[in-house]
């Protein structure tokens, strides 16, 4: 089966044909979820408050957000995700809006839907590449998340070229966002280390991002 293009190598791990869950789809579904929980989170919030709810309860929020990943998990399975007809970040909130929507009515707590919405509900029900290009364009907090997914994405398919000391000092530095300082006293290292471990790990990221299959996405 045809890996997808967006994003890469976590994705490509999931994506099974034979319906098993062995040791290495377990390990990578653990490191998608991490990756792309704030992402999906961000993207049901927003989903709420475009359907008409500004304030929803933390579990709700909760509940949908794993909808959404049990969504994600079946369209892994089944091959509902086509990298060829979706952008991922497309796929993503459209699964987004479609559980959301689930949840409101399931809980009843909208009586009517604001008419700023009705095109969404309109595009989740026409299934066609129209209406799965609408999804593609991202608010401004979903894409930040976004673009900062896709460099963890990348870093997790290129994180066992590094030591795991010079992993560690990246992580640190960029992830965590420690001073040079901190690392410095952490790891009992100088900052000349710290700086060429950065440098060389974010060449090969800029590197990655710079592949015609990201920048079409971004």
């Amino acid at each position: 089966m045809k890996c997808p293009d967006t994003p890469k190598s976590v994705i490509a791990k999931l994506i099974r044909n034979d319906g098993e869950k062995d040791r290495v789809w377990n390990k990578s579904w653990n490191i998608f979820y991490e990756v792309y929980y704030d992402l999906i989170n961000a993207m049901v919030v927003n989903s709420f408050a475009q359907f008409g709810c500004a304030s929803v309860p933390p579990d709700d929020i909760v509940e949908t957000v794993s909808d959404v990943f049990m969504s994600l998990i079946k369209a892994f399975e089944s091959g509902t995700y086509k990298p060829g007809e979706y952008h991922f970040r497309g796929f993503l909130k459209l699964v987004a809006k479609r559980r959301t929507l689930d949840h409101l009515r399931k809980k009843s707590t909208v009586k009517s839907i604001p008419i700023e919405s009705i095109e969404v509900i309109d595009a989740l029900a026409r299934e066609n590449a129209q209406s799965r290009k609408y999804f593609d364009k991202l608010e401004e907090n979903e894409l930040k998340l976004y673009k900062r997914t896709l460099i963890m994405d990348i870093w997790e398919s290129i994180r066992a070229s590094y030591s795991p000391e010079t992993a560690l000092i990246f992580e640190l530095r960029v992830f965590e966002e420690k001073s040079v300082a901190e690392i410095c006293g952490q790891l009992g290292i100088e900052r000349d280390k710290i700086d060429r471990a950065v440098h060389r790990i974010t060449k090969k990221i800029r590197q990655e991002l710079g592949k015609s299959k990201y920048e079409e996405d971004l």
